[in-house]
């Protein structure tokens, strides 16, 4: 009997280790596929990044272009009808 009891251990251990092998090779690939995406992602934001730092300078150009235009536009008065009345 004790024989059987050795025996059926065995093959407890060694289902248990088979589990435990599958289980730590899944979160291996897991933690692969997630340190991927998360560089993936990194790349991304960076990109997005410099995206809007170039939109936030072609932004503060069109600001100093309008306020030229503004100075010129205005430079005279504000309404037309008051270089009419003299």
């Amino acid at each position: 009997m004790s024989e059987d009891v050795q025996a059926g251990d065995r093959e407890a251990i060694k289902a248990s280790e088979e589990v435990q092998v599958r289980n730590l090779k899944s979160m291996m690939e897991f933690t692969n596929a997630t340190r991927k995406m998360v560089l993936e992602l990194t790349a991304r934001i960076e990109l997005l990044q410099n995206k809007m730092i170039a939109m936030d300078q072609q932004n503060d150009q069109r600001r100093m272009q309008l306020a030229t235009l503004q100075q010129e536009f205005y430079k005279r008065g504000t309404t037309s009808y008051s270089d009419s009345e003299v």
